[in-house]
């Protein structure tokens, strides 16, 4: 099993699920935590398994507008959770997840307390 470039960090965020063929809206689910690389993914319903590839939509902390990320790939499934890697990210869209990433993991190297609130939050956005 390959080693993470980069740790993981908290972050409870909508994301928008698509299989390869799905119309209409994406399924809906919770990021539990990310990375630059991927993130980890809470949900109810989803039929996935390992190396299926998925479209996201991804709602970070930092704007309203979310992130697509047309290139992402099933490494890990449980119950109601799954990891996703991101395969392909566009310069800018690369750019704002890392500034995004290293936001959280500065916020996260001064807490001590685990149930403290987050310190980034929005409102959340539909994922339409």
């Amino acid at each position: 099993m390959p080693t993470r470039r980069y740790q993981r960090v908290p972050l409870r965020r909508v994301i928008g699920l698509r299989k390869p063929g799905q119309a209409g809206d994406p399924q809906a689910g919770m990021t539990i935590d990310f990375s630059p690389e991927g993130c980890a993914i809470q949900h109810e319903t989803l039929a996935l398994h390992c190396g299926m590839r998925v479209k996201l939509r991804l709602a970070l902390p930092d704007r309203q507008d979310c992130v697509e990320i047309d290139q992402a790939i099933v490494t890990w499934t449980r119950k109601h959770q799954c990891g996703i890697r991101f395969m392909a990210l566009t310069q800018e869209d690369q750019a704002r997840i890392k500034m995004v990433y290293e936001m959280l993991l500065e916020a996260q190297a001064g807490e001590t307390d685990h149930d403290s609130p987050p310190v980034i939050t929005l409102q959340p956005i539909p994922l339409r």
